[in-house]
């Protein structure tokens, strides 16, 4: 029996982001009108400043989905609601153990993570959860908000190294 579950973890826009991406628009018809009476230097000054805050709205607006298959764990980084990147790939019976990231057994734990990944939004209210693995000989911290149904999935194929 094949065992799949997809959780999407969005975002909603909040005020710093909608100002960069309006800031976007407004350079944008500023090197307009600066192109229209034929001043190139200022229309190219505009492009330049329209094109980086377009790339910097592009990398602010992140969502991720999780993905469950037969214990095989995906994240996908979905930048901008249309780019989407797989970010991590493992299987449950693979990690060291998963908990809640304040939780005891995360904090005192002697695993010693080379690095911390982050896959959650930052104005998130749901638990944030730990899983420390060593994926490609290199040890991971990697952070997320699963919901209930992922962690239980997660147990049920791991049970001694998930704690709900």
């Amino acid at each position: 029996m094949d065992v799949f579950y997809e959780q999407f973890v969005g975002r909603k826009d909040d005020k710093f982001y909608n100002f960069v991406k309006l800031s976007a628009y407004a350079a944008g018809i500023i090197a307009l009108g600066f192109f229209s009476i034929a001043k190139i230097a200022g229309f190219v000054l505009f492009i330049i400043i329209a094109g980086v805050i377009f790339i910097v709205k592009r990398k602010l607006y992140a969502e991720y989905e999780y993905a469950f298959t037969n214990g095989e764990i995906d994240i996908d980084k979905i930048t901008d609601k249309s780019n989407r990147k797989t970010v991590s790939n493992f299987h449950i019976r693979d990690i060291e153990v998963m908990a809640e990231k304040d939780s005891g057994i995360i904090k005192n734990s002697d695993f010693k993570y080379d690095k911390e990944l982050n896959f959650y939004n930052k104005n998130n209210s749901n638990a944030v959860y730990s899983i420390l693995l060593i994926y490609s000989g290199e040890k991971l911290k990697i952070n997320f908000v699963p919901d209930k149904k992922f962690l239980e999935l997660c147990f049920l194929m791991n049970n001694k190294k998930v704690i709900i």
